[in-house]
Parts: structure tokens; sequence; C-alpha cells
């Protein structure tokens, strides 16, 4: 009778353990996809759970109401996927797709401001994602370029209303830097208002700063954003690069950046845009399958098949039901040596 060694078993169920975990729902591998706006904000990294999974982001995009929005798309060469546009109700109300490096033109009129989410999903499978907010608030943010260690600094806010029927429910100022950050919440002061941060907690060197406003309704695990500003910089303590008798106020005016997207699609880009219709409930996240039978335009035209995402040899490794025949085929292997 032939027996597997030991080491060589524990092994086997060690790899298949591995591949059980690496697989399981709510666990995301690392992503070969980047997705960006162009007038995103940079933020601290933050935890968004879309659909039970939980994805880490960093930035936040902007766009005006019923306007459009360009995503570019960093994925690898020749590979397809889809872009889904989530809205707070976590409901994909635009369909968009691609192959290898692309821009996406999502055009959002009718979109209510609000919080969205861009999700990348390749063979049903969500890669990456990126948030969005349609303004709802127009944010000015108005801060010194420079203070001193130790000092307080004043950043003052104006908002301009942009949507109907909103209620805000407070109005943010965020320093962030590389190992700290600080929010304060700022106080009304008639038609403005103004935020004080002190300095005490942070060492010097340079902060992002950004104000945002929050409504009420809760949407990704954190109370919704409604508006958000561009971000200036403020450099705490002193610092040879920067011209100490500078005292220029670091003013971001934010109503007026809209230029970003009248630049024309690349030729290369996939043309048409795909609002689903019956889109009015929450929804599974769309497997290979569900596509196919929705998506009939641009992935059409553009001679892109759901074929070429099935074979291709950028997928993201095992899916959950190969990891459990993998567990299987293992337990058969050590049952045959047993014998």
């Amino acid at each position: 009778m032939v027996r597997i060694p030991g080491h060589t078993s524990i092994l086997l169920v060690m790899v298949a353990v591995m591949i059980l975990m690496a697989t399981a729902p709510g666990v995301v591998a690392q992503s070969s996809y980047q997705l960006s706006t162009p007038d995103s904000v940079d933020t601290p990294t933050r935890e968004i759970t879309l659909r039970s999974t939980t994805y880490e982001v960093s930035a936040l995009g902007r766009a005006e109401p019923d306007s459009s929005v360009d995503l570019t798309v960093d994925a690898p060469d020749n590979q397809f996927y889809r872009v889904y546009l989530y809205n707070s109700s976590q409901t994909p109300v635009i369909r968009e797709s691609g192959t290898g490096d692309s821009k996406l033109t999502f055009d959002l009129s009718g979109q209510d401001p609000g919080t969205y989410m861009f999700a990348l999903q390749e063979q049903g499978t969500t890669q990456v994602i990126h948030p969005l907010v349609i303004k709802g608030y127009g944010v000015d943010l108005d801060t010194p370029d420079q203070v001193s260690s130790g000092d307080s600094f004043t950043a003052d806010i104006s908002l301009s209303q942009t949507g109907s029927d909103l209620t805000a429910d407070r109005v943010e100022v965020v320093v962030a830097g590389q190992e700290s950050q600080i929010t304060e919440t700022a106080s009304e002061n008639g038609d403005s208002y103004t935020a004080t941060v002190s300095t005490d907690p942070l060492s010097d060197g340079s902060y992002s700063v950004y104000a945002n406003v929050r409504g009420t309704n809760t949407v990704y695990n954190e109370q919704e954003i409604l508006g958000v500003s561009s971000t200036n910089e403020v450099i705490v303590g002193d610092n040879e690069n920067t011209d100490g008798d500078e005292t220029t106020d670091n003013e971001n005016t934010d109503g007026d950046e809209t230029t970003d997207n009248e630049t024309p699609n690349d030729t290369n880009e996939p043309s048409g845009q795909i609002k689903d219709p019956e889109a009015t409930e929450e929804l599974p996240d769309p497997e290979p399958d569900e596509g196919d039978q929705t998506d009939t335009s641009s992935e059409d035209d553009q001679g892109q098949t759901d074929t070429q995402s099935e074979t291709s040899s950028t997928i993201p490794g095992f899916t959950f039901p190969l990891a459990v025949i993998a567990v299987m085929l293992t337990s058969l292997t050590m049952r045959f040596y047993d014998r």
C-alpha cells in the first residue's frame, strides 16, 4: 500500500485552504485596474463597502449636475470589462464598456445630486471602485498658504446650492497629510461657514486641505457627500522653499471648474451609453451571462464580444466555485494515495 507522506498531505490541505480564503466572497485581490476622473480630489485612504465587499479608496470625483464626466481606465491590454455607475441606493444606473486603457464618458443627465460609485467589473467580478459626487452644493474654500507650528488657522467656506430639496447636515474641513488627519466641523456664520484648525497635532510639512458638505442620509457606510471643494495646500512650520513673507490667501473657487469635461473623447474609446431603464430596485452584481442578455450596443459596435473576455489571460485568478473544486480534487487525491 502506497501512502502519501504526512507533510505532503498537510501541504496539499494548506494549498487548498489558501485558495479558498483568497477567493471567498468579500475578499478582494490586488487589482491591475485603476480609475480616475479629471476633477478628482485626493482624500485620506478610507474603506467603502459596495454590495457586501469592502474596498479602499483615496480619491473623490466631482461632477456638475446634468453634465458628463470622463472616466480614465488603466487596464491590461486587450482585456474587456464593463464599468457601472451606482447611485446612492447602490442601483446601477449607467453602464459603459471598454477594452484595455480607455476613456469612458458618462452622461449624468437626469441624475440627482449625491454620492455615486463607479465599479469596474471583469467577468462579473468587481475589480476596483471610484466614488463620484454629483454636486448639490458648490463649495469654495479659502485658507492661508502657511502657518507657524502650533498655531491655528481659519478656513472660510462659502456654499452655493445647485440642487433643490437638499438638506445639509454639516460642513467639514479636512486636513490630510501622509501620517496625520484632522477633521473639523465648521460653524455657520451668516451666509458662510468658518472652521478653526489647530496645528498642534501636526508635524511640520505640507498638508492638503479641502471642505465637504455632508447630507443626512447614510450612503456606502458613511454620511453622503453633497459637495466638495478643490484641494488647497497649507504648509505647517518653516519651509526653505517657501517665501516666508508670502501672505496671499490660498483661495479655491469650485463653481467655475467645468472645462475638463469639454475635452473631446479619444478616438479609440468605446462609443455608446447604456442606461438601465428597469434599474429601479437594487440588483445583484451583474454576472457575465446577465451582461450578455442586456448589453447590446457598444460592445457589438466595437466588435468586442464576451468570448474575448472569457478567454483573456488576465482574468483575476480563481473564482469561488473553482476553489471548491480544488478542495474536492485535493481530497480525492489524498484518498487515492491512502489506499
